[in-house]
């Protein structure tokens, strides 16, 4: 799994950009999953971890998502900064 990828703070902005991106919310399997979504026949799970404070994880084949949403978030404050 990857460290350091979604900040704590930022879990219900990420899940909003989920859904607008085409994503379905389900519930969360097992007490360490804090969201769990899927879009089509793809499956994201993002995770708690005992020893990460700030952030939350994701297995390694999800680091894209997370680093798209991260990308368009980081667009959406350059336009609105000009």
């Amino acid at each position: 799994m990857s460290r350091k990828l979604l900040h704590k703070t930022k879990l219900a902005d990420f899940k909003d950009w989920l859904i607008s991106d085409g994503w379905e919310i389900d519930d969360n399997n097992g007490e360490w999953q804090v969201l769990r979504a899927r879009k089509g026949s793809r499956f994201l799970a993002v995770y708690d971890r005992f020893n990460t404070k700030e952030h939350y994880t994701v297995q390694g084949k999800d680091e894209g998502v997370i680093r798209a949403y991260i990308r368009a978030r980081k667009g959406e404050l350059k336009c609105e900064q000009k």
